[in-house]
């Protein structure tokens, strides 16, 4: 007769704790890097008539 005997290993709170701090912090920095901003320029002053355009350019 053969005798098997089987472990269950369970995560400790701790260890669910970090993994799930883990997979948060992953997260974070995954939105973080496509965040994505454009800055507008023009002269300190500008003067139009109404009607006509103004243009205003990306750097």
């Amino acid at each position: 007769m053969v005798s098997v005997k089987l472990w269950r290993t369970e995560k400790t709170p701790v260890q669910t704790t970090h993994t799930m701090f883990s997979t948060s912090l992953l997260l974070l920095l995954a939105a973080a890097s496509y965040v994505h901003g454009e800055e507008l320029t023009q002269p300190a002053s500008m003067t139009v008539q109404p009607g006509q355009s103004l243009s205003i350019h990306c750097k």
